[in-house]
């Protein structure tokens, strides 16, 4: 059985932001006989992060086209979401974030994770050095041929090489203010510095949802504007109401009570690697060879092809692929958790705290006491540099290159 929609009043979308790849995002499990995060069936309870993933998307459905999966907190901390000084030189601390490789949590099926700064341009520079270009059985040479095997040879010295002459960047230490002797291979942000000051600290967008325990219209999101004006209020409910909700990470069963997630400041940062131009033979990214490798199954074919199996799962980050880059980070200003109206116990297995702070991070403290009312918020810290200003990633949009269908990068 899915999920009954009793009321949804959209606004036209406000925000649309074209990309050139297909992003990933999990689908949202049905509600009804839902398995938790380690694959037990409990047919009366609803696991947190579909239901808040679902939530999220209904209420940034009024200004943004994309559809995020949560992300697992990552090593590299919170978002720095100044990403460049006044001279142009790209935050050291943004790239490692934005550098990572996208994989699936171990912690949860419904999570995505992060791999350590250059978790991507390392892997994929590792995918390059396995790949080969083959002419095909019956294939005469043509300019066709030495272009394949030039453009791969590009590629891969751009990725493991990056210089100023071939698109590279250097990166600033937002702790020393030291610039990098070497380069980096370089992203793009399309949201200029003021843009995401405006959104995030100004006017700003605000999510307020509320999951409730027991009670006939256990879902409701309203999109506040900055002026704290309801824009939109989204009341929908599931087939019956949740009799108990799954919290993550062996934390136990909330059996009644309220669970509240207002997220403050919400905007959308977009990212991109450095697409590689074949002209200036600057950039570094075409996925391409990866996914014609991962077509030409047969040696024969002509095109790119791997010379041993990739250590990588090249699929969708729903089928298990752990070779993805970030495309969209939501992100927040601050935000606040509540758990109210509870009545004991509230978390029978493995009473926890469930804060923002440690709702996504994976290792848990037991606690012995049982919570009944618990409010925690994330506010920016004042006075800080303005390179190490952050930001809170709620969840995010991916490119899974080995999935994607992508056009040839002609000279």
């Amino acid at each position: 059985m899915t999920k009954s929609i009793v009321k949804i009043l959209f606004l036209p979308l406000l925000t649309s932001i074209a990309l050139s790849y297909r992003t990933d995002t999990y689908e949202i499990a049905k509600y009804n006989n839902l398995k938790n995060d380690t694959d037990t069936l409990h047919p009366a309870s609803e696991s947190l992060y579909p239901i808040l993933t679902d939530a999220i998307n209904k209420g940034i459905a009024c200004f943004y086209q994309e559809q995020i999966t949560l992300i697992q907190y990552p090593s590299q901390g919170s978002l720095k979401w100044y990403y460049q000084n006044i001279n142009g030189i790209f935050n050291e601390g943004t790239f490692n974030y934005v550098s990572a490789r996208v994989q699936p949590s171990k912690d949860s099926k419904y999570l995505a994770s992060l791999s350590h700064a250059g978790g991507f341009p390392n892997a994929y520079s590792n995918l390059l050095t396995n790949i080969y270009y083959n002419t095909g059985e019956t294939e005469q040479l043509t300019d066709s041929i030495p272009q394949g095997r030039w453009a791969l040879y590009q590629l891969t010295e751009n990725t493991c090489n990056p210089t100023n002459a071939n698109g590279g960047m250097k990166t600033i230490n937002p702790n020393t203010g030291t610039i990098s002797e070497s380069y980096q291979v370089a992203y793009t942000i399309s949201n200029s510095i003021d843009q995401l000051r405006t959104e995030l600290k100004n006017n700003r967008k605000s999510i307020k949802i509320e999951i409730k325990i027991n009670n006939p219209n256990p879902i409701n999101v309203q999109i506040i504007t900055y002026n704290e004006t309801i824009t939109d209020s989204i009341l929908y409910c599931l087939p019956d109401s949740i009799t108990s909700l799954l919290l993550p990470f062996n934390a136990g069963t909330m059996e009644n009570g309220i669970l509240g997630m207002e997220y403050y400041g919400v905007t959308m940062f977009n990212i991109l690697p450095k697409k590689w131009e074949s002209e200036s033979n600057t950039g570094w990214y075409n996925g391409f060879p990866i996914a014609d490798a991962v077509k030409n199954t047969n040696p024969k074919n002509k095109g790119y092809h791997f010379a041993v199996t990739p250590k990588y799962n090249l699929g969708l980050l729903k089928d298990g692929g752990d070779f993805g880059f970030i495309t969209n980070l939501l992100i927040c200003d601050s935000l606040v958790s509540t758990l109210s109206d509870l009545e004991e116990p509230v978390l029978k297995e493995n009473p926890n705290t469930l804060t923002p702070s440690n709702l996504f991070r994976g290792k848990r403290t037991s606690n012995e006491n049982v919570v009944i009312n618990l409010k925690e918020s994330i506010f920016p810290k004042l006075r800080v540099p303005i390179l190490e200003q952050t930001a809170t990633v709620i969840g995010g949009t991916f490119c899974f290159p080995g999935a994607e269908k992508v056009t040839p990068q002609r000279k």
